[in-house]
C-alpha cells in the first residue's frame, strides 16, 4: 500500500498494477498557509485509518524534501510508534530522522538502511564528529548505543 501526493497518482499506477495506491500526501506548492494545520490533520488522519492493517512502515523512497509533506511524515511516524509498528527508513526518510532524532531515537522497532552519504550525515549529526575510517568500528557501535537499530551500517559502507 502507497501514500503518495495526487500529482504522483498515475505514475505510482504504472510502475505495477498490484500496487495499491492512496493519493493523500499533500505538497507545499498545493497547500496556503491557512489550511496547513487542517490539512495535515486530514493527512494523519487518513494514513491512521489503514494504520491497523500495517506489517511494518517504510518511509523515505522517493518522499522528497517537500517541508510540509515531512512535517506530516514525522506525525505519521509518531503514530506507527504508537501502535508498535516496524518502521524501516531510506532515502529521504533519512534527512528527515536525521533533523528529528527524537523520531526513532529508543525505538527499537525503527532500521535504517543509510547509504554512505546518509551514514556520514548521521554520524556528524549523532556523534557530533567526522567519519573516522580508523574508528569506523566504534563509531558505529557508538550509534547502536543511542538506541538506533541499524541495517546495511558495516565497515565496508564507511
Amino acid at each position: 500500500m502507497y501514500f503518495v501526493p495526487r500529482m504522483l497518482l498515475q505514475l505510482s499506477k504504472s510502475y505495477s498494477p498490484e500496487l495499491i495506491v492512496h493519493p493523500v500526501l499533500e505538497e507545499s506548492y498545493s497547500v496556503g498557509d491557512r489550511d496547513k494545520d487542517h490539512i495535515s490533520r486530514r493527512v494523519v488522519a487518513e494514513v491512521d485509518k489503514w494504520m491497523e492493517r500495517f506489517d511494518c512502515l517504510v518511509v523515505g523512497p522517493g518522499l522528497g524534501r517537500d517541508p510540509f509533506l515531512l512535517d506530516c511524515v514525522s506525525e505519521i511516524i509518531k503514530q506507527a510508534r504508537q501502535a508498535s509498528i516496524p518502521i524501516i527508513i531510506d532515502g529521504d526518510g533519512l534527512f528527515l530522522v536525521t533533523d528529528n532524532l527524537g523520531l526513532v531515537s529508543g525505538y527499537p522497532l525503527a532500521i535504517l538502511t543509510p547509504n554512505v552519504n546518509e551514514y556520514k550525515r548521521l554520524v556528524q549529526k549523532v556523534l557530533n564528529c567526522e567519519v573516522n575510517d580508523q574508528d569506523a568500528h566504534g563509531q558505529l557501535l557508538s550509534l547502536a548505543k543511542t538506541d538506533w537499530r541499524s541495517h546495511h551500517l558495516t565497515e565496508r559502507n564507511v
